[in-house]
């Protein structure tokens, strides 16, 4: 089955995980050697081949595994808006500074948006993954906007993504 599918997470030792929004909703292991070349970084979109994960991969959250990848955005989407950053280093808290600033570009993003994922702020603002979430999560413990953490299957240790909106009820809003 070929699908789009949104990179996660990466690993230091090159596989990866996404989400596939379309045509299924499921989480998705990239293994290494096909990822290898890719240079993939969390947000990318790529078109994957996908295949049923092993059984035991598969009863724990992971349904598929990609065969096949090849990118879909254009390197505009992957540019590197920051040095290189330490994932294991988790960014100390700070106030949403004043200016043409990342911090609030994103904040205006979601005050203009019903509400919006990290990979459609990181998509739409040109900024890496990490960029974006580190961002919306700053604003969100300033207490200037509401986050949501969406879970695809029940016993999930991490959300399949989270959403941010200005507000909590725009998350409910049918209007």
């Amino acid at each position: 089955m070929l699908a789009e599918v949104i990179v996660t997470n990466v690993h230091k030792h090159n596989f990866a995980f996404g989400h596939a929004v379309d045509p299924v909703n499921e989480q998705v292991f990239i293994p290494a050697h096909v990822a290898e070349g890719l240079n993939l970084k969390p947000s990318d979109i790529v078109e994957a081949t996908l295949v049923p994960n092993y059984a035991d991969k598969s009863n724990s959250g992971t349904k598929y595994m990609a065969v096949k990848v090849s990118r879909k955005n254009t390197p505009e989407l992957n540019k590197i808006y920051s040095a290189e950053v330490d994932l294991n280093q988790v960014e100390p808290e700070a106030a949403i500074p004043l200016g043409d600033s990342v911090d609030e570009m994103v904040l205006n993003f979601i005050y203009e948006t019903t509400y919006c994922t990290t990979a459609e702020i990181a998509k739409n603002l040109n900024v890496e993954h990490l960029v974006a979430s580190n961002s919306a999560m700053r604003a969100f413990r300033n207490g200037l906007i509401s986050k949501a953490d969406v879970y695809n299957r029940t016993g999930q240790r991490r959300a399949s993504f989270t959403m941010w909106a200005g507000e909590a009820n725009r998350f409910t809003d049918c209007d």
